[in-house]
């Protein structure tokens, strides 16, 4: 069992359609052993996920659903008191994250930094951690604790799935050849979206010779928080915007120069494009928005049908506010030749995502366990028909950190065979954020609220 959930590309024969094709008796069987497993392995080791169950008198899991009061809450990875970013305090915060993840943070507890990219970049150096952050578009940073050996399975998992938009993942995809990245944005970079495309570079194009980013900068977590906070500001949040140091001062200019840049940059990428990859097969992905700019600046210099028609055009990350013409994947298949571009919808806290079928729903990975919640009450809805309302997921692959979380997303589920053809539980691909930010701070699913309490109490323990 531990294949399945360790390394579950290689138990599936490296073949996406397999996974997505198996029994749901034999799904459910699989997923609950490697379930128990989890839990026995983590149930005492992390914290916050021993004062949850210790609350609830919570010792063995006998069904999927015994899981669903042990979901952390999306708003536990920025749980972290505010003032320690600002206030630049990463020995309090190594030592909340410690206690997110089985990985020893212990040789960086006494670390000073003056940047907050010094304080990743240093974990990262010194530590198995591989530490991932949101955007920050609900005005918060969210730092999840993504070790090593996930890295190394999600590789293998985001090439079989890939693949599959190529031949619904029928072949091995371990035994493809590398494919030029295309990637219209940053290079590099600590999001979870910038961290794809490192992904991609090590698992699709094989080498950096093979990736064409737009941008070859890596953008800093420092910038990120001034932006967000200086939104705050603007929107009138007390307190106004600290001067900047010297640090931030130069990362900034050069993140403006490189914007003033944009439109040349586009230019260039576009000439290195249309010269050496015009007819061959490529990776063409990145989020929504970079993708439509990239393929509308070329569609304005008369480049159509730019690739070979088995290239592969993804999208993710989700919409950010930004508004899409409703022809926008019809312009993709303009100006690439592929016929299907495919969106993902996924987040930070899940390895992979889950690719959208021919039948316009998103496919649930079957080494990740969907729950849906009702959307006033908490309760945990049936695992069968179609259900609305919050989503949440338990990602097998986790091995250093607990793999359960408790989204801000309404989904409309489907456990009924699909269209396609696919058996695995699918999603509509109309997909929003619950009320106003703040209002799921406290909820967990149909965990009791002393039990939230006990957990985000283990985690905020002598942070002051």
């Amino acid at each position: 069992m531990t294949e399945f959930a360790d390394d579950p590309a290689r138990f599936f024969h490296n073949r996406a359609w397999e996974g997505h094709h198996i029994s749901p008796q034999d799904l459910r069987a699989l997923q609950l052993e490697a379930l128990r497993e989890r839990f026995a392995t983590y149930r005492d080791a992390i914290p916050p996920l021993t004062a949850l169950a210790d609350a609830q008198n919570i010792r063995d899991i006998a069904t999927l659903d015994d899981v669903a009061p042990l979901l952390f809450s999306h708003s536990f990875y920025k749980s972290y008191p505010a003032h320690l970013l600002w206030t630049k305090d990463f020995r309090k915060l190594t030592h909340w994250l410690s206690r997110l993840t089985t990985n020893d943070l212990s040789v960086c507890f006494d670390d000073q930094h003056d940047t907050v990219d010094g304080w990743i970049n240093s974990l990262e150096t010194k530590t198995n951690l591989h530490l991932n952050h949101s955007s920050g578009t609900t005005g918060e940073i969210s730092f999840f604790p993504r070790g090593r050996v996930q890295t190394a399975a999600l590789d293998n998992t985001v090439r079989m799935s890939f693949f599959e938009m190529q031949d619904e993942g029928r072949h091995d995809a371990a035994a493809a050849p590398p494919m030029p990245l295309i990637w219209p944005t940053f290079a590099r970079g600590h999001t979870a979206m910038l961290r794809s495309g490192e992904v991609f570079v090590r698992c699709m194009a094989r080498s950096p010779a093979n990736f064409y980013p737009l941008h070859d900068y890596g953008m800093s977590c420092d910038v990120v928080l001034h932006v967000i906070r200086a939104e705050q500001v603007q929107r009138g949040a007390p307190g106004g915007l600290p001067e900047p140091s010297a640090y931030l001062s130069k990362r900034l200019a050069e993140l403006d120069r490189i914007q003033q840049g944009t439109a040349q940059a586009m230019d260039d990428l576009l000439d290195t494009v249309g010269d050496e990859l015009r007819g061959k097969t490529v990776l063409l992905a990145g989020g929504t928005h970079t993708l439509l700019n990239l393929a509308q600046a070329g569609l304005a210099r008369g480049m159509e049908n730019l690739f070979a028609p088995n290239s592969i055009v993804g999208t993710f990350g989700g919409t950010k506010g930004i508004a899409y013409p409703g022809e926008w994947k019809q312009i993709l298949t303009r100006f690439t030749g592929v016929q299907r571009p495919v969106d993902c919808y996924g987040m930070t806290e899940l390895l992979g995502g889950f690719l959208q079928c021919d039948a316009g729903r998103y496919h649930v990975q079957p080494w990740v366990i969907p729950f849906v919640f009702h959307a006033v009450s908490g309760a945990r809805l049936p695992r069968a028909g179609v259900q609305h309302g919050r989503a949440a997921y338990f990602d097998l692959t986790a091995q250093t950190y607990w793999g359960g979380i408790v989204s801000g997303d309404r989904v409309e589920i489907s456990y009924q065979p699909c269209r396609c053809g696919r058996t695995s539980p699918h999603l509509s691909d109309v997909i929003d954020r619950m009320a106003a930010p703040g209002s799921d701070d406290f909820y967990n699913g149909p965990a009791l609220r002393e039990a939230v309490d006990a957990a985000r109490g283990v985690l905020a323990a002598g942070l002051g």
